[in-house]
């Protein structure tokens, strides 16, 4: 591993000391902590959105499978609907699909 030469090390601690004496890098420093919350925290609400989205098409795509399934076996609209939760009318589009 090649040495640093301690002039340079003094020159990096310098630097370092100046900019943390410098209000405008500090203010810079938290504002871009600031956005990188705001952003983390924007993101995780939109994969939990796009999560809850996802299992309510799931549920919803099962109720239509299980319908479905009651309409092969002949079962009463009536049945169908207070079962599965869909409307006489996604019911009668599923008929009407040949099911």
């Amino acid at each position: 591993m090649a040495r640093v030469p301690i002039g340079e090390i003094q020159k990096a601690v310098g630097e370092v000391k100046r900019l943390n004496d410098d209000p405008n890098f500090i203010s810079t420093v938290a504002w871009r902590e600031d956005a990188l919350r705001e952003e983390q925290s924007a993101l995780s609400s939109a994969h939990d959105a796009g999560m809850k989205m996802g299992m309510q098409a799931g549920i919803q795509k099962g109720m239509f499978d299980v319908a479905r399934n009651m309409l092969i076996e002949k079962m009463p609209f009536e049945i169908i609907r207070k079962l599965t939760g869909l409307s006489d009318e996604e019911i009668e589009s599923l008929q009407k699909e040949g099911y």
